[in-house]
Parts: structure tokens; sequence; C-alpha cells
């Protein structure tokens, strides 16, 4: 897949980032939404100053995303057994 670079800006911060083709939009709105996300943390609370709002942002993120993880895990792990007591159900049936 083909890298376009794309320049984003951050905190007042231009960064150029290698963004695979198609995806461009996708990183535009996920600048965004950092962007939101950081204006909210640092209107919202005692914190001086955005760089710190946004390591909140960063953290509430990776907890968001291990929370996503373990949830994904444990529905796979139901799916697991709910396909390992349908086939039982399946042998017990057919004998």
């Amino acid at each position: 897949m083909k890298n376009n670079p794309t320049t984003i800006n951050i905190l007042g911060n231009k960064l150029t980032l290698n963004c695979p083709e198609g995806e461009e939009e996708l990183l535009m709105s996920s600048v965004e939404t950092l962007e939101q996300k950081i204006e909210l943390i640092f209107n919202n609370s005692n914190i001086k100053n955005k760089e710190q709002a946004l390591i909140f942002v960063c953290l509430n993120l990776c907890r968001e995303q291990l929370k996503l993880e373990r949830q994904y895990s444990q529905n796979e792990r139901n799916i697991e057994e709910k396909i390992k007591n349908l086939n039982l159900f399946l042998e017990n049936a057919l004998q």
C-alpha cells in the first residue's frame, strides 16, 4: 500500500506523517477528535496547559483501548464456549 505525506497540526505543532493512501480523511478526523478531547479536558479540569491535557487524553485513550481489548477477548471466549456447547449438542442429537 502506498503512503502519502500528510501534514497535520496538533497544539501548534506541525507534523508530516506518512499516511496510508485512502486514509487521509480518517487521519484528519483523528486529529480533530484529539483536539476536541484536549479542549474538553483542559476546559473542565485544573490542568494548567494543553500539553498536560494531551497526556491525560493519551492515558484515557489507552485505558479505553485496554477495556475494549479485554471485552473483545471475553466476547471471543464466550463465543468459543457457545460453539463448543453447540457442537456437543449436535453430536448428541446425531447419535
